[in-house]
C-alpha cells in the first residue's frame, strides 16, 4: 500500500502552519522587544523575548491530554480542522497589539491552549498509512515542518516592518494566518477520520488506564527524551538568533537581519533535503533506537561546535562565517526533524490503539514543560552570561549546556530494546 498522498499533503501543510506559528518569531524578537519598548537594547531583548515563546509552550499544560482524549472520543479530523482555526485567529491578533500583555495572552491562548496539533500529528501519523509506513509519514511531514522551521524564520524577518509601522509584526503574522488557512481548506476537503481505521471508536473503551502507561518502559522513556529534546531544540529557537545579532563585544556576531535570514534559509534547503531523502532510508537501516542516539550525538556535537567557530571567524568578512556556521546549523536541526521521527514511532508502538490519542497527549503535556521553559532558560541563561562573561566565554557556556543536555539523552536510548 503506497502513500495516501493527498492526507499526507495536509498534514505538511498543517505542520508548515504549527511551525511558522512558533518559529517565525524568534529571527524578529529581540528587534520586536525594542521597538515596542518592552526591552532597553538588544543585548538585553533575551529576558522578554524567551517569555513571548515560553507564552505559546505553557497553553499546551491545560490541554494537551485533553486534545489527545478529545481525538480518541469525536475523532482527529474535527479536533485538527479546530486546531487550524485557532492558529488563524491567533496569528492574525498576534500581529495587531503592541501590547507586551496581551501579545502573551494570545500566544497563550489562540496558539498554545487552543492548538492540539502537537499531541493529534503523531496519532494520525501512525495510523493513516498503518505502523509500517508511519516513519515515511513523519519523514514528509516533518519535511515541511522542519522546512519552515527554518525558511520561516528567515522569511519572518525579511517581512517584518513591511506592512504597517506601528505594527512591525504583522505581515509575517498574516502569512502565518494565510498558511493556517490552507490547511484548514485542504483538511475539509483532503483528511480523512483515522480514528475508525486504526480500531479505535467513539463507542470503544480502553481497558487500560492511561496513568498506567508509564508502566511500560519505552513509552517513559520516549517520553523523556521529548521532555529533553524539547527543551534544547526551543532553547536554540531563541539562542541562535540572539547570539547572531548580539554585539561582537558581548561575544555574539552582531549579524544583520539579512545576514541572519540567508543562513537560515541555507540551513533551511540543507535540512529539506535531508528530512526528504535521508530520513526514511535511516531509520528502516539502523532501527528507531539508533536512530536516536546518531540524533542526539550529531546534534549536541553541532550546537556546541557553533560559537567556536562563529567566534574564530568573527573577525573575517561575512561570506566565510555563514558558510562555516550553515552546515552546523543544518546539521542540528536535522537532528531535531530525525529524533521526533524516531521517537514518535517508539511511542505509538508501545501503546494500544485505542489509547493512542490520550499516549501522546500525555508524552505532549510533559513536552510542553521542557518546550515551555527552553526559550525562557535559554534566553535568560545566554543574556545573563554574555554581561557575566562577555566574549566567547559567555556564548560558548549557553551552547555546551544545551549541547551536554543531547548528549545524556544519547545514553538514555540504551535503556531501549533494540527492536524499538
Amino acid at each position: 500500500m503506497g502513500l495516501p498522498w493527498r492526507a499526507v499533503l495536509v498534514l505538511g501543510i498543517g505542520n508548515m502552519a504549527h511551525f511558522y506559528t512558533i518559529c517565525s518569531l524568534f529571527s524578529y524578537a529581540g528587534f520586536l522587544t525594542v521597538e515596542l519598548g518592552w526591552s532597553s537594547n538588544v543585548d538585553r531583548a533575551g529576558f522578554v523575548a524567551g517569555w513571548l515563546g515560553t507564552s505559546l509552550t505553557l497553553g499546551r499544560l491545560p490541554t494537551a491530554v485533553l486534545w489527545g482524549v478529545a481525538a480518541d472520543r469525536y475523532g482527529r479530523r474535527p479536533c485538527i480542522l479546530l486546531c487550524f482555526l485557532s492558529l488563524i485567529v491567533g496569528n492574525i491578533l498576534f500581529g495587531t497589539t503592541r501590547s507586551l500583555r496581551t501579545a502573551l495572552l494570545v500566544r497563550f491562548v489562540f496558539l498554545g491552549m487552543g492548538n492540539g496539533w502537537v499531541t493529534i500529528q503523531g496519532t494520525v501519523a501512525g495510523e493513516i498509512a498503518g505502523k509500517a509506513l508511519q516513519s515515511e509519514v513523519t519523514a514528509w511531514m516533518m519535511a515541511s515542518g522542519s522546512a519552515v522551521q527554518l525558511l520561516g524564520p528567515a522569511v519572518a524577518a525579511l517581512l517584518y516592518g513591511l506592512a504597517w509601522p506601528s505594527y512591525p509584526a504583522l505581515a509575517p503574522s498574516l502569512l502565518g494566518a494565510g498558511i493556517a488557512a490552507l490547511a484548514f481548506g485542504f483538511g475539509l476537503a483532503w483528511l480523512p477520520e483515522t480514528a475508525a481505521a486504526s480500531g479505535t471508536s467513539k463507542q470503544k473503551e480502553s481497558t487500560t488506564s492511561p496513568i498506567l502507561l508509564f508502566g511500560n518502559s519505552a513509552f517513559a522513556i520516549g517520553t523523556a527524551l521529548r521532555v529533553v529534546t524539547g527543551v534544547v531544540l526551543f532553547s536554540t529557537f531563541d539562542v541562535l538568533p540572539l547570539w547572531g545579532i548580539a554585539s561582537r563585544r558581548s561575544g555574539g556576531l552582531a549579524l544583520s537581519r539579512n545576514h541572519l535570514a540567508l543562513v537560515l534559509c541555507l540551513s533551511a534547503t540543507a535540512q529539506l533535503c535531508f528530512n526528504i531523502f535521508v530520513i526514511s532510508p535511516l531509520v528502516r537501516a539502523l532501527g528507531h533506537r539508533s536512530t536516536l542516539r546518531v540524533a542526539s550525538v550529531a546534534g549536541a556535537t553541532a550546537l556546541a561546535a557553533i560559537p567556536l567557530v562563529g567566534r574564530a571567524l568573527c573577525h573575517e568578512s561575512y561570506p566565510p562565517q555563514l558558510a562555516a556556521l550553515t552546515p552546523l546549523v543544518a546539521t542540528f536541526y536535522s537532528s531535531g526533524s530525525l529524533s521526533f521521527t524516531a521517537v514518535t514511532a517508539i511511542i505509538n508502538n508501545s501503546v494500544p490503539d485505542d489509547l493512542r490519542g490520550a499516549a501522546n497527549g500525555i508524552a505532549t503535556f510533559f513536552e510542553a514543560f521542557g518546550k515551555a521553559a527552553g526559550p525562557t532558560l535559554g534566553a535568560t541563561a545566554f543574556a545573563v552570561s554574555i554581561a557575566t562573561w562577555p566574549g566567547l566565554k559567555g556564548a560558548a557556556i549557553t551552547f555546551l549546556a544545551m549541547a551536554s543536555a543531547l548528549y545524556a539523552a544519547a545514553l538514555a536510548t540504551f535503556k531501549l530494546h533494540d527492536g524499538q
